[in-house]
């Protein structure tokens, strides 16, 4: 009975995170191109919310998955390590969301500290490297060019993932859906 439950959460989690990637993908055709190097989207957005819904194994997973997926789809070919950087921000917003819940930190702080580390670590750094080391531009002009364009997206992003988070209707959904019976943090 037991191994039943489990095996239909887990099921539950994958159908979760395979909406999520395509979700992912969707959004990643509305970003606007400005130049090679700098892109406004919020491709990242279903990515981190499954690395903070579901865990960070599960937002890594949705990372790879849909540059993968959205890459070939979409320009016809991924770079390898832009995958690694979707995969970064997936896990690392899961672990610092998972730090934050622990440490009984308000809900807007750990969302706060779960996007900005994914965004830092993941979109600024690794991805920044690979784009600087893909199309030869120098590393911290193209680091300050983006800065500021990941400064908006992770305001917003946050915003909308503690506003989700926050709702009643989906924090309730979540917690049938993956079998999260926790609190999701100190409302504030």
């Amino acid at each position: 009975m037991k191994k039943r439950r489990v095996q239909a959460r887990i099921l539950r989690v994958i159908i979760l995170c395979s909406l999520l990637a395509a979700m992912s993908i969707a959004l990643k055709q509305l970003s606007i191109n400005l130049g090679s190097d700098i892109r406004i989207g919020f491709e990242n957005l279903p990515t981190i919310f499954a690395g903070v819904t579901c865990g960070p194994i599960a937002g890594a997973c949705v990372g790879v998955v849909a540059d993968i997926v959205g890459g070939v789809a979409i320009y016809g070919s991924i770079i390898p390590g832009i995958t690694v950087g979707a995969c970064v921000i997936g896990l690392v917003s899961g672990l610092a969301y998972y730090i934050g819940k622990i440490n009984h930190f308000p809900l807007i702080l750990q969302v706060v500290i779960a996007d900005a580390s994914a965004h830092i670590i993941g979109s600024l750094l690794v991805k920044t490297a690979v784009l600087s080391h893909q199309y030869g531009n120098p590393f911290f002009i193209l680091l300050a060019t983006r800065s500021l364009t990941y400064l908006i997206v992770m305001i917003l992003e946050t915003a909308l993932i503690y506003i989700l988070l926050r709702n009643k209707m989906v924090s309730g959904g979540l917690d049938r859906l993956v079998g999260n019976k926790q609190k999701r943090g100190k409302r504030g």
